[in-house]
């Protein structure tokens, strides 16, 4: 008869503790992983409302005024075919300050499906009013972020404003 005792192998308990232990490894990657996915898009989102600012910015350098009437507050179709040069009643040499690549008919939204928001210094007093204050800039553009609401979780709104 064998000696079971002098076989080499793994036993049943063991195999259990390497198992659990890979899991938690997969979870701290996984989980790291989400996280940067999500900082990416929140940069990109930044990113893409820096480029707006600008926009609006080279609007205001060559025309000496943002249009006042109707009310810009945010970034929908009529907004973006001022920026386009394609509205020539608001924006009448249609120059074109900025180029998206999004369908013509659809609003600028974030990754998370939230329209991009923006206020504009109308009256020229260097000042724009965003979520709770009034701030000192010509152009302040910002997004409710992945959860889709302002003011509930800081690092989740997306601002221009502070970084």
């Amino acid at each position: 008869m064998k000696n079971l005792k002098n076989k080499s192998g793994f036993t049943l308990i063991e195999l259990l503790v390497v198992i659990a232990i890979l899991m938690i490894l997969m979870s701290l990657i996984l989980t790291g992983v989400f996280a940067v996915k999500r900082y990416a898009r929140i940069a990109a989102v930044r990113t893409q409302m820096d480029q707006v600012e600008t926009a609006w910015k080279a609007y205001f350098d060559d025309y000496r005024a943002f249009p006042s009437s109707p009310t810009i507050t945010v970034m929908d179709v009529a907004a973006l075919d001022i920026l386009r040069g394609t509205d020539s009643v608001l924006n009448p040499r249609e120059i074109q300050y900025l180029d998206i690549d999004i369908d013509p008919t659809e609003d600028l939204v974030d990754f998370w499906g939230t329209i991009i928001h923006i206020a504009l210094d109308t009256d020229n007093d260097n000042k724009v009013t965003v979520p709770g204050e009034v701030i000192r800039r010509r152009v302040a553009t910002w997004s409710y972020g992945p959860d889709g609401v302002w003011g509930s979780d800081k690092d989740d709104d997306i601002i221009t404003w502070s970084r």
